[in-house]
């Protein structure tokens, strides 16, 4: 992935600000988003229909979430597919009781990838001045 992405993340807690904004400096291309930011409630509002508790990446045309949102960042700055596999295995087993207790919140169920809705698409690149290449789906 070379293209410009966005994270939507918990950014409720000090502690994922402090991680995002150490993330944000050293990952190129990667804009981070809180979920419960203006900006991310829109984007959930159009994407989804509501708002989903959710680790979400946007990369291209596509929205990872949950497991593969991670597997994706982890192969996009290099990790070996193992650690991936790992990753993403550890993320289903043991995703919802870490989101209840570390969050205060068990993460939505829509693990998975998703087509970027053209208005969602619309929100994030108004927003934070990053510009989603999305296809033409017709």
């Amino acid at each position: 992935m070379s293209e410009q992405s966005v994270l939507l993340y918990d950014g409720s807690r000090p502690l994922f600000r402090r991680l995002a904004r150490a993330v944000e400096r050293r990952a190129d291309g990667l804009a981070l988003v809180p979920l419960g930011s203006e900006t991310g409630a829109a984007f959930l509002d159009r994407q989804f229909g509501e708002r989903p508790f959710a680790f979400l990446l946007v990369a291209g045309d596509r929205v990872y979430a949950g497991g593969t949102a991670i597997s994706q960042l982890l192969e996009r700055y290099g990790a070996g597919e193992r650690l991936t596999a790992l990753a993403e295995r550890l993320y289903d087993v043991g995703g919802d009781s870490f989101g209840r207790v570390v969050h205060g919140a068990e993460p939505a169920d829509i693990d998975g990838q998703f087509t970027l809705d053209d208005d969602a698409a619309t929100v994030l690149w108004g927003a934070v001045g990053v510009e989603i290449d999305v296809q033409d789906a017709t």
